[in-house]
């Protein structure tokens, strides 16, 4: 009678198995928005130009108020009227060159001033209406009615 039983196997066989997974992933997205009002562009008293400036290294901001008579003359002025032909208040108007958008609001006689060095050809939209604004020395005009 046996109590116990050994078996031995020997064989000269290996297995190895080695895995390695790496994987590396980069995203960034940046959303900022910022509104401020102040007076109206033909606001005679202590008128301030607000300018921003974005650091995109760090993401940060710098807000600068200047004297609009420091700022180059007005790049492009003119009236934003509804579809009857009435000054529209409050209206935003967006001047586009480069990529870049310069944005401002129309005061309580529809009239919008936008500072600017114009080098390349730009445009205007407000109301839905883009209009061109061509290469010029002096400050463009572009009044715009509402569809």
């Amino acid at each position: 009678m046996s109590i116990a039983s050994i078996t031995f196997k020997h064989t000269n066989k290996w297995t190895w198995t080695n895995e390695s997974n790496t994987s590396t992933s980069s995203a960034t997205t940046y959303t900022t928005s910022l509104n401020i009002e102040g007076p109206s562009y033909d606001y005679k008293d202590g008128i301030q130009e607000l300018l921003v400036y974005q650091d995109t290294v760090y993401n940060t901001y710098a807000f600068i108020l200047v004297p609009i008579s420091s700022l180059a003359q007005p790049a492009v002025t003119g009236i934003i009227k509804n579809t009857s032909g009435q000054p529209m208040p409050n209206a935003e108007v967006v001047l586009t060159q480069n990529g870049t958008q310069f944005h401002t609001v129309s005061n309580s006689q529809g009239k919008y001033t936008i500072f600017s060095n114009i080098s390349t050809p730009a445009t205007v939209e407000a109301l839905g209406v883009t209009q061109v604004i061509p290469l010029s020395e002096a400050a463009v005009t572009s009044d715009i009615q509402g569809k």
